[in-house]
């Protein structure tokens, strides 16, 4: 008997004995056929009965894991709705994330981030950093995997997504309907499986590789390359295997609904032989809305990425002649890229991708630097742009320059300059100066002083201040500490503005009421005397707020009083100066004059008596003023007869009654005197008489 032959009536033996045990598991036709593949001579009932329920529990799980998994991306396609807006990269369509995150796995599961296959030689990655692996060579624990996801499919446009996968099958000498298989199917939201496209690949002894154009065998068995590779030896099996393999599906008709994308790979039921597969998914493309760009120069438009097609290219619907994946866009408008996948499933439909270009504009301004209770000065200085929205302290506006009242401590401006769906965003910060902080120190002076202003002004920042002050009604100063005399006795304001040296300015006035002053007056009793009569008396006649008197003659102090007499002693003209203060210290000064006239009072004796008694002895005119010119003088004393018998022109000399040194005798003799007044410069002439007695 051929050994197929025996094996196949031990089967059937088997069979009989399953149907005779009604606690067994009633045995199904194609595990019965197909369990003649795997009975070696030598192996036991009880070994044949652990096959084939092993396989049992697998057919019966097949279809509840397949539901559990559908349902399970469904959830996760709910859960994960974000991510639709963001790029491709954030969606991890691609395992870019470098795990298989959004997607739904089960079995042995692995990610792949480069290197080339054992069996194959060909690349374990087919585009960007990561792929997935579903199964593997060797371990029995995990057996099929499967990936899967569901996508929300746009209700407008049409919309495609290409698969990538390279399949790597054990060459068990099989029929199609026991090999170990993978396989793509797509459900729709109930869990039917679509009808297109389904695909499957695998090897059989019959048909050899299926499945894959282009799929390969290694010219030696699976050993060769992997000494620990699983799977049933007794045959020496060799590998088929694919390079990448793309398929492109027309997602169209299911519009508006979800569909589960399902990546599955069954071993044989009895565990015996393997396969897996690499798997890399492009993002899904959806033509229903035009992309919209914005430039800020040429730009570059590209097909969707991986995508094996023919191209034609429009500008604002006129053709650009161009078949290229790639164009270089110069200029505003609609640019149309046709094309017809080359891997595409299920349809035959022209695709048109349009994508939208608006230059983008150049968001730009400058705030200058202002004073704190100021507004800021805002220069718009944005190119390019239709709409402008500026935002500060949760106020939105959108002139082209916005007037905004500063808020303490709001320090940040921001403007989205737009130019239809594009836009740009600049943020400048607010230069805000402190103001200066004025203040001044003036005391009340008396009127006609000096009045001293301190000022004490300060800067928060520490800058330069220039000081402008203003007293009414016209004076103006710039000093720091400036002098003023105030003209009367009105009161006056005295404003003082600072400036620091950013322009930021403040003022405070404040009022001054400048001292009183007394009024300075006097009487005298005479204001014109003779030299050899000069006593005059000074009285006060100032106001009645004098405290304190100082009298003055020719600049010298000679009283405290309200009143005083003085004998002037000397002819000439006397300045005579009263000041008087109050009680705040206020100082009024009053002059007048006094003229002491020069004179001369001429005294002679009328007897003398030179006798040598010590009396009497000369004979001596007594002079005193000053109205004589002393050069001028002559005295002289004549007899009866005439003739002189003394002369002199030394004032103070006098007679003795003696001529040329003898005695003359008792008798009245005449004297004559004779001078030139000092201030009139006349000639006088006084005569008298004198008596000489012995």
């Amino acid at each position: 008997m051929k050994t197929s032959t025996a094996l196949w009536c031990t089967a059937l033996a088997i069979a009989i004995h399953w149907n005779a045990n009604s606690q067994q598991i009633a045995p199904h036709e194609d595990l019965l056929e197909h369990i003649q593949n795997h009975i070696k001579p030598g192996m036991s009932r009880q070994q044949i009965d652990s096959l084939y329920q092993i396989a049992s529990k697998h057919l019966q799980d097949d279809a509840h894991d397949l539901k559990q998994l559908i349902q399970a991306a469904q959830k996760k396609n709910k859960e994960t709705a974000i991510l639709k807006s963001q790029e491709c990269v954030a969606q991890n369509w691609g395992f870019e994330s470098g795990n298989s995150s959004n997607w739904v796995t089960n079995g042995c599961v692995s990610i792949e981030n480069g290197g080339v296959d054992v069996y194959s030689g060909l690349p374990k990655v087919y585009n960007g950093g990561f792929s997935l692996k579903l199964s593997n060579d060797y371990d029995y624990n995990c057996l099929n995997s499967t990936a899967a996801r569901t996508y929300s499919v746009p209700a407008t446009g049409q919309t495609f997504i290409t698969l990538h996968f390279a399949v790597n099958i054990f060459n068990f000498p099989h029929t199609s309907t026991y090999a170990a298989k993978f396989g793509f199917n797509l459900y729709d939201q109930n869990m039917n499986q679509l009808g297109c496209p389904t695909y499957q690949a695998y090897y059989t002894v019959d048909e050899g590789p299926v499945g894959i154009p282009g799929i390969q065998q290694t010219p030696y068995p699976a050993t060769f390359y992997n000494p620990l590779v699983g799977g049933d030896l007794t045959f020496n099996s060799n590998v088929s295997y694919s390079n990448w393999h793309h398929v492109t599906v027309d997602l169209s008709a299911y519009a508006g609904t979800d569909v589960t994308l399902v990546f599955q790979n069954n071993w044989c039921y009895f565990d015996v032989d393997w396969i897996y597969t690499y798997i890399d998914v492009d993002c899904p493309v959806n033509n229903g809305a035009p992309v919209l760009l914005c430039a800020d120069g040429p730009i570059e438009l590209c097909a969707p990425s991986s995508i094996d097609a023919s191209f034609t290219w429009e500008y604002n619907q006129a053709s650009l002649n161009n078949q290229q994946p790639c164009i270089t866009a110069n200029q505003e408008g609609t640019y149309t890229l046709n094309f017809q996948p080359n891997y595409l499933e299920c349809s035959n439909s022209l695709y048109e991708l349009n994508y939208e270009i608006a230059m983008k504009p150049t968001a730009n301004f400058t705030v200058d630097a202002f004073c704190r209770g100021q507004s800021p000065v805002i220069h718009n200085l944005s190119q390019l742009g239709t709409g402008y929205e500026w935002q500060y302290n949760e106020g939105v506006f959108h002139d082209f320059v916005p007037s905004l009242n500063y808020q303490n401590g709001a320090n940040e401006v921001m403007l989205i300059t737009s130019r239809a769906w594009c836009s740009d965003t600049l943020v400048q910060s607010l230069i805000v100066h402190e103001n200066p902080l004025p203040a001044f120190a003036v005391e009340n002076s008396c009127v006609g002083d000096l009045y001293k202003i301190i000022n004490h002004s300060t800067d928060p920042e520490n800058s330069l201040l220039v000081p402008d002050w203003f007293i009414a009604p016209n004076f103006q100063s710039n000093d720091w500490h400036p002098s003023y005399i105030a003209p009367n006795q009105e009161a006056f304001s005295i404003s003082l503005t600072v400036t620091n040296q950013f322009g930021c300015q403040s003022g405070i006035s404040k009022m001054a009421m400048p001292l009183p002053f007394p009024k300075a007056n006097f009487e005298q009793s005479a204001s014109l005397l003779s030299e050899n009569n000069a006593l005059a008396y000074f009285n006060d006649a100032s106001s009645n707020d004098v405290t304190s008197w100082n009298w003055l003659i020719n600049g010298a102090n000679v009283h405290h009083g309200p009143s005083f007499y003085h004998e002037f002693t000397e002819p000439g003209l006397y300045g005579i100066a009263l000041i008087v203060k109050n009680h705040f210290g206020c100082v009024d000064t009053t002059y007048n004059e006094l003229l002491v006239k020069p004179s001369t009072t001429l005294y002679v004796p009328n007897t003398f008596t030179p006798n040598g008694d010590e009396h009497n002895q000369l004979f001596t005119p007594v002079i005193s003023g000053s109205s004589i010119q002393q050069k001028s003088y002559l005295f002289t004393v004549f007899d009866r007869w005439g003739d002189i018998v003394f002369q002199s022109n030394q004032l103070g000399d006098g007679w003795d009654g003696k001529f040329q040194s003898l005695d003359c005798v008792q008798g009245t003799y005449t004297w004559v005197i004779n001078y030139l007044e000092v201030n009139s410069n006349q000639q006088q002439e006084v005569v008298g008489h004198v008596n000489l007695l012995r």
